[in-house]
Formats: structure tokens, sequence, C-alpha cells
């Protein structure tokens, strides 16, 4: 995607100091999703932008000013279609992890990066098609599943997941072994099934049952529901309104996004006040990670420049690198 020369200035943007940096890291950002979108569009998969894009969609016409990610969201249907194709279409430096992947963990979601762990940050090639920046880019997609008009029976989920979830957060914690093996009796109670074998390995059991999770998730089909929304967000973290009419998801409005079209769900007006209420006056420090979100990596480049006794800052080592014949 081409940008023009001044959108990577530092300014000002409603009283915020967006620096070079970032700047460069917003297009980067942007030509991951381009990415994830080629992806969608050759499988027929519709995604939307979502939380602070959707909001930064509507409000700036691109990144609201102290954001720094991409969050975009599909359909279960969709979500399932993009894990099983996205691996073997994506450019082979990236990486696609979902709750079950053994390289990370996600919460109930599918985290895409551009950078993989055997990626050379400082490769030329890799530095001009993202214009600059050195940092690796990972964008959340979260899927969207339908939530039961039968209220005994949505509660019931609720219950199961919030089990299943804090067997994970128990093995993730290493509370004694006794203890976890009476989760997992009750949770295969309760669900009348066992738990896929394990041997004796937490490490497995945590991922078995992130999948159990994942399966709950999308018990209801859209028959059975008249709304929809993010059942991690909705009851995993708290956020009681993370459920919409599915109407909302119906169709998509193209909006403009810092040059680049994003498609927004058609209700998301009606998203946007249930999220944020008063959604067109900014509100800073919502943000769910420190700015910025390449904060950790900038430590590995520091070491990176220790160890190679480079001593230039950041932008002089980049703008070398991309003149080399």
């Amino acid at each position: 995607m081409y940008f023009e020369k001044n959108f990577f200035e530092a300014e000002y943007r409603s009283g915020f100091f967006v620096d070079s940096r970032m700047k460069h890291f917003w297009a980067a950002s942007i030509e991951t999703l381009e990415e994830i979108d080629k992806v969608c569009k050759k499988h027929g998969i519709t995604w939307y932008a979502a939380d602070g894009t959707l909001l930064g969609a509507v409000r700036h016409k691109g990144f609201i000013p102290w954001d720094d990610d991409i969050d975009i969201a599909m359909k279960r249907v969709d979500y399932e279609k993009f894990l099983r194709v996205a691996p073997q279409e994506l450019p082979e430096y990236f990486m696609v992890c979902s709750s079950e992947s053994e390289t990370n963990e996600t919460n109930n979601a599918i985290w895409v990066s551009n950078w993989n762990n055997q990626t050379i940050f400082m490769d030329k090639q890799r530095l001009i098609k993202y214009h600059g920046c050195p940092f690796g880019v990972g964008i959340d997609i979260f899927p969207l599943d339908y939530i039961c008009r039968d209220k005994a029976k949505e509660d019931a989920r609720r219950q199961i997941l919030t089990l299943l979830r804090n067997t994970v957060e128990a093995i993730k914690a290493g509370i004694p072994e006794e203890q976890i093996l009476r989760m997992v009796s009750v949770i295969e109670t309760i669900l009348q099934k066992k738990v896929p074998e394990w041997d004796g390995d937490y490490e497995i059991l945590k991922r078995k049952v992130m999948g159990m999770l994942e399966t709950v998730y999308q018990i209801f089909s859209e028959e059975e529901s008249d709304e929809i929304g993010s059942l991690h967000w909705l009851y995993m973290a708290g956020f009681d309104n993370a459920h919409f009419r599915k109407e909302c998801y119906e169709d998509v409005l193209y909006m403009p996004f810092e040059g680049y079209l994003v498609p927004a769900p058609v209700g998301y007006d009606e998203i946007l006040r249930g999220t944020y209420g008063d959604y067109m006056t900014p509100v800073r420090g919502t943000s769910c990670h420190t700015y910025p979100i390449f904060k950790d990596q900038l430590k590995h480049i520091e070491e990176w420049k220790r160890k190679s006794g480079d001593n230039r800052e950041l932008e002089e080592i980049v703008a070398e690198i991309m003149s080399r014949e």
C-alpha cells in the first residue's frame, strides 16, 4: 500500500502526540491487514473492523491517536475457515496462532503476526515492504458466536465456560495436582464426556481444556439465537455489554482507515453505543495493553545493538539497511 511521505511525520492528533516511529508501525499494521484481507477475499471470508479499530474508523477515519493495534472480528464459520486456510495462504514468514497453538496462547482469538521467530527483523526486503518498521506486527481476530435466546441454556453454557476457564487458570498457576484432577472430574461429569487424552502432561491438558472451551463457545446456532457477540469478552473478561442483535452483522459498510478501506458491520452505531456509550467523545486510557505495543521489542533491538556494537539511533540503522545495493 502506498503512503504519502508526510504520513510518516510526527504530529499531534486530537491533542495527542504521535511520533514518526508509531506512524511507521501503523503503516506496517495496515500492510499486515492487507495480507489478511487478500486471504479473505480469495476464500469468500467476511471480516469486520472491531473494538478500537471500528471506533477509529468511525470517529477518526483511521487509528485512534493513542491506539496502536488492529482488531478484527469474524463470525464463527468464517473464523474457522480462516484458521484452516491462512497458514497455507499467508506469506511464509507469517505466524498464525490459535488458542490451541503450541507456540502461543491466546484468549479465544487467532493472533496473526507478520514475523515468525525465524525472520531476521533487519532484513532489507522486509523493511521495504513494511515501510521501514523493524517491529513485528500482530493482529487479533476474534470469533463472533451466537447467544441462545433460551436464557436457561445460555446460563448453563456460561457456567460451563467459567469452569473450563478456571481449570485453565488453575493449571497455569500450578496448583496441587489433586485439585486439578478434581476439576477435570467435574468437567467430565457435567459434560458427560472425557477430557481428550493428555498423558499426564499438564501443558497438554491445558491445551485440551482450551479446545473444549472453543467447542462450547460455538454450540448454539443462528436459528436458536437473536444475538451474537465475542463470548470471551462477554463471559471471561466481564464485558457485560459485548452482545448485539445478530442483524448488526448482516452486512458491511466500507469506511476509510488511514487511506485504506475497512469493512464495518452495518450496525456499527448500535455496536459502538453499546460498547462505549457516547463514542464520539474521545476518552483516553482505555487500552488493554501498554503503549506502545512494541515496547518489549525495543528491548530486544537494544540487545541486538549492544551485541553488534552499533550505537546509532534505530532509524539511522534502518535507513542505512534500506539504502544498501
